[in-house]
Parts: C-alpha cells; structure tokens; sequence
C-alpha cells in the first residue's frame, strides 16, 4: 500500500498541560484518504461554536494527542469513495463534523466526512452562509424530530393561525434558537421565547409568536409567559444553563394558583410536560406544589441519532438542501471574518470575549483561494459592508449568491470602508452571479 506522504495545514489541541499552550498550529498534518462511504471535502468556511473554545478551556472532549478541532464549515467535495452515490466531486456541501471519527475536525484544509452526514448546498445559497448551519440546525433537528417526536415529512410551511402546543425557548438568538423557532414554526407550534430588544423583530420574521425580554427577572418571566399563553407551555428548550433551566421546569409545570388567580380553569387532563436542557440541569430540581403538569426531561444525543442513523442523517440533509432551495429555511446571519485558516485561533478569542453580534454566527473564510466575483462579494458580508440602497434606509449585504436585508444595521456613508453603489458597485457586478447581477438590476 503506498504511503500518503501529501500534507496540509491544520490547527490542533490537545488536554492543556502546565504552562503549555494546548493549541498547535502546523503546516504538515497529513492529508487524508478517501475510504468507503466517505467524502473528503475541501473547506472554504468554517463556523466557530461557543464549545470550540470552551472544550479547550474546561478540558472536555479532548485527547493527550493534539488532533484537530473544529465543528461547522462547508467547501468543495473532492473526491469521494466506494458506495457513494449520491454526492460527486465539485457539488458545495456544508458539514458538522463527527468528532469521534479521525480526520474530520473543520480546522484543516481538506477532512473526512460520512457522505451520510453531508449536505449539498443549493446554488441560490453563498457557502459562507451555508458553514453557520451545521451545529445550531442539527441540534435543533435532533431535538424537534428526535427528542419531541415530530416527524420530519411534517416540517412543512405552516399556514393560516397556528394551534399546535406552546414550546418555549429559551436565548432565541441563539445558534440553535434560530433553527429551532423554524422547525417549530413550520410545525405548527406556538413560539415564545427571550432574546435582547435588537433581536425582537428578527425573530418574529422567523416566526417566534412571542418574543420576551432576556434578562426579566425570573418571577416576572414566569408571569409573563403564563400570561401571554394562558399557563399552556408543555414544551421548552434551554440553551442557557442549570438556572434558567429550572426556570423552565416552572413553566412547565404550570400554577394551580396563579390559574385560579387569572380565573383559567384547569383540565383534570392536562397534558406532560417535556424539557430538554442543553447546557446542563440544577442538580436539585425543585418542587412545585401547585404544579398542574408533570415534567420530564429528555436527554439529547448526536451520537445515537445523526451520527448514529444513516437512514435519519439522509432524511435530515435533504430535507435542509430542499428548504434552502425553496427560500423556506434562513441560514444564521453571518458575522465573516476573512483571515484564513491561520485566524481560526484569534477568531475564537473574539468569540469568548463575547465582541460576535448577537444572532451572528462568527464564520471565517479566506481558507481557499476563490474566483473574482465571489471573492469580490464575500469579502462584504461582514458588519462593515452594508450598502444603502433605497430611501427607507434598508440595508442589505451581497456576495456571489445571496441577497439579504437587514433593517437593524445602520449605514454610515463617510466610513473608510463603505460601499454606495453609485460609486463601487458599478465597477464590480458585471462579474457577479448572475442572480446577484439580476437582483441589482432591480434596485437600481
């Protein structure tokens, strides 16, 4: 068998030793095979995640041997092996990686996927956009279709006034809050959930029926949400932590109290409450005398669902390669940062010091080198390239593929780096997409 002497850049970590920095940055890490129903992918995006630094951090999921790190990302299928099928070198693709499996971690230039757990991106969607989908959308996924029981078929677009049951959600902006109030939506479910002010009118367009001050004391929270749903949450999500997870837990328990206080009647069948904690549960849980409903909570696994069922992992994958396409799924809106692969390290420093956007997805590009148009068009996608383009002062972002609005970005026209069209866009959209080129004709 001939060695694989190719090598390739990549950023590892190891279990941090005394005074040691757990992370190695190299430029000879081995350049991985193709084997059977696997696809090597070679990565334009990645996708930082919150445990991309805290796994570091806190010691958990890590290995005395570096290896590389890195969840979310999306790029180029290159090659693929024996028994694939229904991918092809050259189709874009985003990924989440399977940490357990070798050579899969997003921080290298070209990885290892089971072409199961792999997507193909629909041309209307840019790759930048399509790496923030991965770790926030299956989570969501595994919850709504796994931990609740929805079937995927199901996940259709919900019209007219919805009467499905209220789930409650906790950090709405959120990489998996955002994902999660889509499902939801489309299922049917009443959506009530907390987020900061800015974030309010983003997520009601994603479809969030009810959307409540984030830092509400616990008390009025609770108040609150049992106002606006008449005490009627029987399932709810927490991204957060052990606290407000117990703050769910009260939710969904409900007040015979407070009911006969507000002159709800209560049904002698009142239905169970579901949680699921994704940051972790109190180690006590409380008790509630007055509860109307039992609670149970229910444990989420990627290992025994999306990595551990083909069948479902498929269903999963083609299910977001047929929303995107029909404009009915919204990726997370993209915070870029182009400084390549070698940023990746700095770039989770600024997502620990918390200086992301809320509602962003941090996602670094620049690992490849790109054609003239996208390279043009992705490099304004960050905060600082928004353009003005109507007199009602809607802001939008171009690249190659996408055209998104964004009302809550103010435009500053004496900025350095500012785009008007009248000056720049001109020079440069007669190399864009086409559909870009055919959405600027439009505005123009």
């Amino acid at each position: 068998m001939t060695r694989n002497t190719r090598r390739q850049h990549a950023l590892l970590a190891a279990l941090p030793k005394p005074e040691i920095d757990p992370w190695t940055w190299t430029e000879d890490h081995p350049h991985p095979d193709v084997g059977t129903d696997e696809v090597l992918i070679e990565t334009h995006y990645v996708a930082l995640n919150p445990v991309d630094w805290k796994g570091v951090k806190y010691r958990f999921g890590l290995t005395p041997e570096p290896k590389v790190m890195g969840r979310d990302g999306s790029g180029i299928v290159v090659a693929v092996g024996d028994g694939v099928t229904d991918l092809a070198a050259g189709d874009r693709v985003w990924y989440c990686s399977n940490t357990a499996l070798p050579h899969s971690g997003a921080f290298q230039h070209f990885s290892l996927h089971r072409a199961s757990q792999v997507g193909k991106v629909p041309p209307t969607v840019s790759l930048q956009s399509a790496a923030a989908i991965g770790t926030g959308f299956l989570t969501a996924a595994v919850l709504v279709f796994k931990c609740f029981g929805f079937p995927v078929s199901k996940a259709t677009v919900c019209r007219g006034r919805k009467t499905g049951p209220w789930i409650f959600i906790t950090a709405g902006a959120s990489s998996t809050g955002i994902y999660l109030i889509q499902l939801a939506h489309r299922l049917g479910l009443r959506v009530i959930t907390t987020a900061s002010k800015p974030n309010h009118a983003y997520l009601k367009s994603l479809g969030a029926d009810v959307v409540l001050k984030r830092h509400d004391k616990d008390h009025e929270l609770v108040h609150n949400i049992r106002k606006y749903t008449e005490d009627g949450v029987t399932l709810a999500v927490d991204n957060i932590g052990p606290k407000h997870s117990a703050v769910a837990r009260e939710i969904l328990a409900g007040s015979s109290a407070w009911r006969a206080e507000h002159h709800i009647m209560t049904s002698t069948d009142e239905t169970v409450g579901r949680l699921v904690s994704i940051a972790g549960s109190p180690k006590d849980v409380p008790a509630f005398p007055d509860a109307v409903r039992t609670v149970d909570e229910i444990r989420i696994s990627f290992s025994t669902t999306f990595y551990g069922q083909p069948e479902f992992a498929r269903e999963v994958v083609n299910f977001v390669y047929q929303q995107l396409e029909r404009g009915l799924l919204v990726p997370q809106r993209v915070y870029l940062d182009n400084s390549g692969l070698s940023g990746v390290r700095a770039a989770l420093d600024t997502l620990e010091a918390g200086k992301v956007p809320s509602g962003y997805k941090l996602v670094v590009g620049g690992l490849q080198p790109q054609p003239l148009e996208a390279q043009i068009f992705t490099e304004r996608a960050s905060a600082k390239a928004r353009a003005r383009l109507d007199p009602k002062r809607k802001h939008y972002h171009l690249d190659a593929y996408d055209l998104f609005e964004y009302d809550d970005v103010e435009f500053d026209p004496a900025a350095e780096d500012a785009w008007p069209p009248s000056r720049k866009l001109a020079k440069v959209v007669k190399h864009a997409h086409p559909a870009v080129a055919a959405v600027h004709s439009t505005l123009a």
